[in-house]
């Protein structure tokens, strides 16, 4: 969080040095996760797999141009993603657990990144996206298969940013982290200010916590406890530089 503010303060700075273009952008995307092998596993190693996932991102934009070819371009997103994934645990010959898990959250994301313009109507931009959860459930269903017979459970939890100590996880929340991401995208306008998108996000972190013995956070867990989500979306923006 600390690193993310001088980004924020340099890019309203900026907004205050140059006449500002106002612009709405809205995304579709996939979501790949990329899922640590003892996710959700418990105790016993399970097989964690990816089920399709997507998400949704909407929210104003600030361009400062810089000059025809080059502007600093800053964002606020609303997102809305759909996380799912399956963890089958195998117990021999006794049974197995099959657990499957659905993640709908809401975050707000702050981003920066240069755009610069290759030609009349072609764009390509890269930068820095922190996504900050803000609400939403996680859902995990649990198929039991014991000697033959099968039983069904579920489990739903509120999804809250995780707090610094544990002891103020309540049993029904679920604490995620905020995550850190590059983006990479290019635009291309279809229409005088209206232009398709496509955007890449790749997550530096995941967003499990850990914490320390002593019940202090300790940030992310690792990452063969972890879930990152990465995108590929496609959208349209109104306004541009």
């Amino acid at each position: 969080m600390n690193k993310s503010l001088p980004l924020i303060a340099f890019a309203t700075s900026l907004c205050f040095a140059a006449p500002v273009k106002i612009g709405f952008e809205g995304l579709i995307g996939y979501n790949v996760l990329s899922l640590g092998e003892d996710l959700g596993a418990g105790l016993v190693t399970g097989s964690p797999q990816a089920k399709p996932s997507f998400g949704l991102a909407i929210g104003p934009t600030l361009t400062v141009p810089v000059n025809v070819q080059f502007g600093l371009e800053g964002g606020v997103s609303f997102l809305y993603d759909r996380n799912s994934f399956e963890n089958t645990i195998d117990a021999g010959i006794l049974g197995s657990n099959l657990e499957e898990h659905t993640i709908d959250q809401v975050s707000v994301g702050l981003k920066i990144q240069p755009v610069f313009r290759i030609s009349e109507r072609f764009r390509v931009k890269a930068g820095y996206e922190w996504d900050m959860p803000i609400g939403g459930t996680s859902e995990t269903k649990r198929t039991t298969t014991l000697l033959g017979l099968s039983t069904i459970s579920t489990r739903t939890a509120d999804i809250v940013w995780a707090p610094s100590k544990l002891s103020d996880v309540k049993t029904s929340d679920a604490a995620v982290l905020s995550t850190h991401n590059l983006i990479a995208g290019a635009s291309y306008d279809i229409l005088p200010n209206l232009a398709v998108t496509l955007q890449g996000k790749f997550a530096l972190t995941g967003s499990q916590p850990s914490y320390k013995a002593n019940g202090d956070l300790d940030g992310a867990a690792s990452s063969s406890s972890n879930m990152m989500s990465h995108q590929i979306a496609l959208g349209l923006k109104l306004g541009m530089l």
